[in-house]
């Protein structure tokens, strides 16, 4: 069974080289979809994710996929704060 690497390696129409640049690639447009007028993420966070730009390649060739929980698990940890703090905010006239 080919690794989903492989498939758009080989198998895709407009087939990518799936390497470390594609990494880098995919982590800054995930962040950037994410939080493009960066009002969610810290710039500690960013560096700290910093460390999945060589290693998504790897786990879309099979790896154990650890970026997409750590990206979730910030994400959502920065939205909650941010909602604590408009609640206040917006509560006022």
């Amino acid at each position: 069974m080919k690794s989903a690497g492989e498939l758009l390696e080989n198998d895709h129409f407009s087939p990518k080289k799936i390497d470390d640049n594609f990494s880098k690639e995919v982590l800054k447009q995930v962040l950037k979809n994410l939080d493009d007028e960066k009002t969610f993420f810290l710039q500690s966070d960013v560096k700290a994710l910093s460390k999945y730009n060589n290693s998504i390649d790897d786990e879309i060739h099979g790896k154990d996929l650890q970026s997409f929980f750590a990206i979730n698990e910030i994400y959502l940890k920065r939205v909650n704060e941010v909602s604590e703090l408009y609640l206040p905010i917006l509560a006022k006239p």
